[in-house]
């Protein structure tokens, strides 16, 4: 044997990383890899089959049920077939039991096996209704969700399973994943709130209010009532999937620790500080908000609730990452006061990454008089210079002109990520920048892997001169640029990115593409055709 894997750290970093099958094999191999592959192999479970693997065979029985609600799914339940003693446990208790650490039991829908309500009472009454007995120093837990449960096997055992849950969740759980539902579950409430009241070092947290009758239009949500509800001392990580309003503002501004927030579901009614676009506002936000966030990401049906929950941070913050995702389409007017609000409210000196999206599909432009130098201006971002990756992806045009690409050399010396308005179709507009513009670009800023920019690309000629190139780009995304010859163009990619690993256009699955956005398309096939041959990697050999 290897000298190395008579180290136990060796040998235990080495069954982290094996999956379940090659863990059990090399727990197996030999005596001093057994306790490190069975630590790994029982490490993260999904299911109650290791539970029932450790239980004598004449103890249970399972049985497939048919869906209460849907003749075409079924589920396997399982029953007792005598009474279920301490004893019986007593092999997964000594052995198993203190080796797991994450645990999601099933919901159902994964066609595993569930424990019938009789069976886990039986277990309840074995451990002595011990918080955590058949899983003591477990640290992550995922509730399964009723509603699910719900479309397997009805009331009768969605709304009575959640007790049960403490057999598992005990007292060391550091992360935790719930569904919320308010008055639809209230036994699942209750039970979701007790055991998060007996746990008062959850660091990572994750809800979800997707489902059941929110309280009514107005007023706080299933999850406000319960991030609202506890001290969250510890909490580092929160993930709200469920809808978020401004009842949970001063609960999520305390939070010390606080360094990661996700708001995934979408913001309603955050109460706003000032009038979007006032110069010097008179109300401010409190200085210890937000003490320790690093990682902001906000989704919302507007741009007034997303401007309403930045005001709410302090300018001395140290977000360094900031994602902000729009769900309905928005005016360039909005957006105007969205960056503005972001320039005044993220610090410059913590600011590294920014991302401004809306995926929407924009209306249908009827207005023929388009102002060339309109669009969303983000000029008011050249004031963060440390910015390493910025991303606007927005169904509005994005106002980039000569002048303004001239500037980002100086505002951010260090980006390596770049992406402007290659979203979508520009509805007839001519780009104010061309080819030469963004080789200027990236000889101003070496830093640039990857760029997403529309250009007008119509004035590339067979003799376009690479004196400013090669550049080390890596991605290039071109969206609907302008082009005339899809050959030159192409023949310019090859000549001025050699180490190109990714071209992209405007979407190669949209069956309406116009002429011009074809002859991108024909650039990018071409150039993944000469890629594929390895010609690419013959240009950087030379």
């Amino acid at each position: 044997m290897d000298q190395a894997l008579r180290v136990p750290e060796v040998v235990r970093t080495v069954c982290n990383h094996l999956k379940k099958k090659e863990a059990c094999a090399m727990a197996l191999s030999h005596r001093a890899f057994l306790e490190p592959g069975l630590d790994s192999l029982w490490h993260s479970i999904n299911s109650y089959e290791p539970l029932l693997a450790c239980l004598p065979d004449d103890l249970w029985e399972a049985e497939d049920r048919e869906s209460v609600l849907n003749v075409d799914r079924w589920a396997t339940i399982v029953t007792l077939r005598r009474v279920l003693t301490a004893s019986d446990l007593q092999r997964y208790r000594t052995f198993y039991s203190r080796r797991i650490r994450t645990f999601a039991p099933p919901d159902g829908s994964s066609g595993k096996m569930l424990l019938s309500i009789a069976f886990l009472q039986a277990l309840e009454l074995a451990t002595d209704r011990e918080p955590g007995a058949l899983s003591p120093l477990l640290t992550s837990f995922t509730w399964p969700s009723p509603t699910r449960m719900h479309d397997y096997e009805g009331d009768s055992y969605s709304s009575h399973l959640s007790p049960f849950m403490d057999l598992f969740y005990g007292r060391n759980v550091t992360s935790l994943t719930v569904k919320v539902s308010g008055d639809d579950y209230p036994i699942h409430t209750a039970s979701v709130f007790l055991a998060t009241k007996s746990s008062s070092h959850v660091k990572t947290l994750k809800i979800d209010n997707g489902f059941g009758s929110l309280k009514s239009a107005k007023g706080p949500s299933d999850s406000d009532l319960y991030l609202t509800s506890f001290n969250w001392a510890y909490l580092r990580s929160l993930t709200v999937s469920g809808e978020t309003t401004g009842a949970a503002m001063p609960t999520l501004a305390s939070l010390p620790m606080l360094a990661i927030l996700n708001i995934d579901g979408y913001l309603k009614d955050v109460p706003l500080l000032y009038t979007p676009g006032t110069k010097s506002p008179l109300v401010k936000p409190q200085r210890g908000n937000f003490p320790s966030l690093r990682a902001l990401r906000l989704r919302g049906r507007s741009t007034e609730d997303i401007i309403a929950f930045l005001q709410h941070i302090p300018r001395s913050n140290s977000v360094w990452k900031l994602d902000v995702v729009l769900l309905d389409p928005t005016a360039s007017l909005h957006y105007r006061g969205l960056i503005e609000t972001i320039q005044k409210h993220c610090n410059p000196r913590a600011l590294r990454s920014l991302d401004l999206s809306n995926w929407t599909e924009p209306g249908e432009d009827l207005d023929d008089d388009i102002d060339p130098e309109g669009g969303v201006d983000f000029s008011p971002l050249l004031a963060f210079r440390r910015l390493k990756e910025l991303t606007i992806h927005v169904p509005e045009h994005v106002k980039v002109t000569p002048m303004l690409l001239s500037q980002i050399p100086t505002a951010w010396p260090k980006i390596v990520s770049l992406y402007l308005d290659d979203y979508l179709q520009g509805a007839g507009r001519i780009p104010l920048i061309d080819h030469t513009h963004v080789s200027s670009l990236l000889k101003g800023v070496p830093s640039i892997r990857h760029l997403g920019i529309v250009f007008d690309a119509t004035k590339i000629t067979d003799s376009v001169s690479n004196s400013d190139g090669p550049f080390p780009l890596l991605t290039l995304s071109v969206g609907d640029s302008t082009i005339y010859s899809p050959s030159r163009v192409l023949a310019w990619i090859k000549a001025q990115f050699p180490e190109l690993d990714n071209l992209n256009s405007v979407d190669s699955m949209n069956e309406a593409l116009d002429r011009q956005s074809k002859r991108l398309l024909r650039v990018v096939n071409d150039w993944n055709t000469w890629k594929s041959q390895g010609a690419g990697a013959g240009a950087q050999a030379q």
